[in-house]
């Protein structure tokens, strides 16, 4: 029963900490995700499989402006909430990695 209970408090603990990331300043022309104006990500590819006798659809994106990487979580907090029930990745440029 402890460990139902504690499932559920972290549960809600990431539910309500998700709901407080900002959206506000994204927007989306075609396969284009912008921010304040300037692009940030482009739809990459789109994947469908068969994972643990499951059907998944995935959206990969390309980050393509690294002045906006700080906002990486915003950034598929905005893609999550348009496209629900897709699994949602990010490709971050290796060589931006410090």
């Amino acid at each position: 029963m402890n460990k139902l209970i504690l499932i559920a408090v972290i549960s809600a603990i990431g539910c309500t900490s998700i709901k407080k990331i900002d959206t506000t300043k994204f927007s989306t022309n075609n396969n284009v995700i912008y921010y304040n104006n300037d692009s940030v990500a482009v739809l990459k590819a789109i994947e469908y499989s068969i994972d643990n006798n499951r059907y998944t659809k995935e959206m990969t994106f390309t980050l393509v402006n690294m002045d906006h990487a700080d906002k990486i979580k915003n950034l598929l907090y905005y893609i999550h909430k348009k496209h629900k029930g897709w699994e949602i990745e990010i490709d971050y440029p290796i060589n931006q990695i410090k």
